[in-house]
């Protein structure tokens, strides 16, 4: 039998000790870079430089939110404080269509006005930003389910694409003197992240709205339901939400047949919305008589 399986992502792996670390490595390096691209004169640079200072800012607050998260839950905040990570993804998120926006403005002001370029600086320094960046994206590779940490990621692979096409516009302006391809790439890279940063916008305002997970369908879940629990005769006021992508929550309320044992069609409930759904976190509303909710709708499983 097939039926929809909510899509959530594993835990991520990734500690608050790797993020401190491709913290510090980023706003190390983002200075040195900072210093060459204006002594360069090089746009990809200080667009790379400038890219840079939001990661390190992005790791931070990825770094905070995640052990921010970590806070038991409370009365003010009886889910606990998970939903931070999704809040600091979209922060995140804007950042990046900030820096995709600047450095658009700024490449059209080099099409206007070219500004001369000292192309060894500018590849030296590229070729080890290029590394530093490496370096940070290994770091943060294994915990891309979390989406937290995947904005963070989006930030440094937006890095090593701005190394990579400074370190190709150096090689064309040592060989040509070609100085618009400086600006060119500079568009390039700019689209690029331009696209990353509406992915992640997309998916945290998603969840901050309270949307449904992806994958959801409320219908086949009633029906499997009713097939599947004896005690079980209709399914209705299905609602779904994530408190983060790794963690889905589901209420509903279930109409019991007369004579059913209440506590093992609960338990039998629960343990396939958990094992076949991927719903770890339910409650389930049992009702014997019609749905006392003002706006309730009609059985799913009708």
């Amino acid at each position: 039998m097939h039926h929809t399986h909510v899509s959530h992502t594993p835990s991520s792996s990734t500690s608050p000790s790797h993020l401190a670390l491709a913290f510090f490595l980023t706003a190390g390096f983002m200075g040195i870079e900072a210093v060459a691209g204006w002594i360069s004169g090089s746009l990809a640079l200080l667009a790379d430089a400038g890219h840079m200072l939001t990661d390190a800012a992005s790791l931070g607050i990825a770094w905070g939110a995640i052990l921010f998260g970590k806070k038991t839950a409370d009365h003010a905040r009886s889910f606990g404080y998970r939903r931070v990570e999704v809040l600091a993804a979209w922060i995140n998120g804007l950042s990046l269509v900030a820096i995709a926006f600047f450095i658009c403005i700024e490449a059209v002001r080099r099409f206007m006005v070219p500004v001369a370029i000292e192309p060894r600086i500018m590849l030296g320094t590229a070729v080890i930003g290029l590394f530093v960046n490496i370096i940070a994206f290994r770091i943060l590779h294994a915990g891309q389910n979390n989406i937290n940490v995947k904005a963070a990621l989006m930030h440094v692979a937006g890095d090593i694409l701005g190394s990579l096409a400074a370190i190709a516009a150096a090689i064309v302006i040592s060989l040509t003197g070609f100085m618009a391809i400086d600006p060119i790439l500079s568009l390039l890279v700019a689209a690029i992240i331009g696209w990353s940063a509406w992915d992640i916008l997309k998916r945290t305002t998603h969840i901050l709205l309270e949307g449904s997970p992806d994958g959801f369908n409320p219908a086949p879940i009633a029906k499997r339901l009713v097939d599947a629990v004896p005690g079980i005769a209709g399914v209705h006021h299905v609602h779904a939400w994530s408190i983060t992508p790794e963690t889905p929550i589901l209420t509903l309320h279930v109409r019991l047949c007369e004579g059913g044992d209440m506590q093992e069609s609960l338990a039998a409930a629960k343990h396939i919305l958990e094992h076949e759904f991927g719903f770890a976190h339910t409650v389930i509303q049992p009702e014997t008589q019609d749905c006392m909710e003002t706006r309730c709708v009609a059985d799913l499983s009708a």
